[in-house]
């Protein structure tokens, strides 16, 4: 298969591997956002991933979907809650949860393009509902972008409980851009309000999984292994601002969401885990 260079792509891979379990994940739409001329090549490079790194990355997806799809539903269900999804990609959360809940998606601008494209045909289609999203482009490690994101956290989301997620970056973060992240967060958001991410600790940076996926990566996409960061649960527990109330990891999602026990060998998952903090 031909190399890609187009790191949003990744994006398109979560998208395939959620379609593939909208039964576990509830995500009805992963499958819309993938604009047609490239659905061939994505599901291809699926069918590469699975074959060469991890052939449960359907389940494992479906699963952070239902994760995070449950708690922002909790936030929809009070009045005046708004969704921040930070490098949103092209997930489907307002458009899944009742009632609708105002979102922020904030990301780089070549993946909100794809997504305003997408969202703009979709609508016309009849397949998005209707709903409030402010797409808000942003690179995390600019200086200059991360002081317009706290502009607009400063604007938004004081006097309202929030649910803020980082899915699928805290692993691409430095430290010192993930330090100011959580900050500007803490900042702006009430007492109540949630912060939600997925992590890796650090002893996995030596397991077989997270070692094929890193050289699947390098090859296709050109991210060095080294570049990932390791979250350990002492440093959630210890974020200033923020109590710790919830940490699951992929296989306790199987059990609570599944018959199955495909995850339940340690050695054989990408071994993710899930945090859930309040702000004091």
């Amino acid at each position: 298969m031909e190399i890609r260079r187009e790191l949003s792509d990744t994006a398109f891979l979560v998208n395939e591997s959620r379609a593939r379990c909208v039964e576990v994940g509830r995500d009805t739409l992963a499958r819309h956002w993938v604009p047609p001329a490239r659905r061939a090549a994505v599901r291809a490079l699926w069918e590469d991933f699975a074959r060469e790194v991890y052939p449960h990355d359907a389940l494992q997806l479906g699963l952070r979907n239902r994760f995070f799809l449950e708690r922002i539903a909790r936030v929809a269900a009070e009045p005046r809650g708004v969704l921040l999804n930070v490098a949103a990609g092209m997930t489907s959360y307002p458009y899944l949860v009742e009632p609708p809940l105002p979102a922020i998606e904030v990301d780089q601008e070549h993946v909100l393009e794809l997504k305003r494209e997408r969202s703009a045909a979709l609508r016309a289609r009849g397949v998005l509902p209707e709903r409030r999203v402010e797409l808000f482009a942003a690179d995390l490690n600019d200086p200059v972008d991360q002081q317009r994101l706290n502009v607009l956290c400063a604007r938004e989301l004081p006097r309202r409980r929030s649910i803020a997620v980082l899915e699928g970056i805290s692993y691409y973060l430095p430290p010192a851009t993930f330090e100011r992240l959580i900050g500007l967060l803490a900042a702006a958001q009430t007492p109540g309000s949630i912060l939600a991410l997925d992590f890796w600790e650090p002893q996995n940076a030596a397991h077989p999984v997270f070692v094929r996926l890193a050289a699947f990566f390098r090859a296709r996409f050109g991210v060095a292994p080294e570049s990932y960061r390791f979250l350990e649960p002492a440093e959630l527990e210890s974020l200033e601002g923020y109590d710790l109330v919830e940490l699951a990891d992929v296989a306790a999602l199987e059990r609570a969401y599944c018959a199955s026990r495909v995850l339940a060998d340690p050695e054989s998952i990408l071994p993710e885990r899930y945090a859930v903090l309040a702000r004091r």
